[in-house]
């Protein structure tokens, strides 16, 4: 089972936000780089960035940053947020990143999607964001009329490496992850399911050891703030 810390970032510094919120942001750190760097020597293998201005705004004013993080470290760097074309996506496989995170590309650029499929589908991630069990784009923003088994059934018509399942109305809450969901999901996917959104305790990590076939999980504020050990973590990735 794979594991992600995460890095989001906003304005240059690395924040959480609560249920995709900006206005109810936390800034953990002033310097994303340097958060990695502390990963990346605590003994984490795997690195979950996102680019919350480019998811939001459209706008990067990060991608130094991003760049600067691939560069200083030898993490496996999975990097989502507001990659939305070809051209986005090749940039930054070619530049060193080891998968991205697809999904509004795929309901408004859906000849982009199935080009990125093509060229480089063991090396996308499809964004599962679901609200209310439907499917949130745009940074979360923007609601699709699509329930989340629809969206299954079209998911598994490609080729990718896998699916991550955040459930925004518990992302950063703590609260728990959504295992119902997530045992539904994991095994009507033909492809790892990554959990993420409401991981508040080691509990959490042991209960989603549990489920079969998911491929790992992501977790962000509970680290940050001390809920979850780092060490207990590492002692997990080891013991994978």
């Amino acid at each position: 089972m794979l594991i992600f810390p995460a890095i989001d970032i906003y304005d240059g510094s690395c924040v959480r936000l609560l249920k995709g919120e900006v206005k109810k942001k936390t800034i953990y750190n002033s310097c994303p780089i340097n958060q990695s760097v502390f990963f990346e020597k605590c003994g984490f293998k795997n690195l979950h960035i996102v680019d919350l201005n480019f998811a939001i705004k459209g706008k990067s004013k990060n991608r130094k940053i991003i760049e600067s993080i691939r560069k200083k470290t030898k993490l496996s760097l999975q990097l989502g947020g507001g990659i939305r074309s070809y051209k986005d996506a090749s940039y930054w496989l070619n530049l060193g990143m080891d998968s991205i995170v697809i999904g509004t590309m795929f309901y408004e650029k859906k000849k982009d999607f199935e080009k990125c499929v093509s060229s480089y589908s063991k090396k996308m991630s499809f964004a599962m964001d679901l609200r209310s069990n439907y499917l949130a784009i745009r940074g979360w923003k923007k609601q699709i009329k699509i329930s989340a088994d629809q969206l299954v059934s079209q998911i598994n018509k490609f080729n990718l490496k896998s699916v991550i399942y955040t459930d925004i109305q518990r992302d950063g809450t703590k609260q728990g992850p959504n295992f119902e969901n997530l045992k539904k999901y994991s095994s009507n996917l033909k492809v790892p399911l990554i959990a993420s959104g409401g991981i508040g305790s080691i509990e959490d990590v042991y209960n989603l050891k549990k489920i079969k076939k998911l491929g790992g999980f992501i977790v962000g504020r509970s680290i940050y703030d001390g809920s979850i050990n780092l060490s207990d973590l590492i002692k997990l990735q080891k013991n994978a």
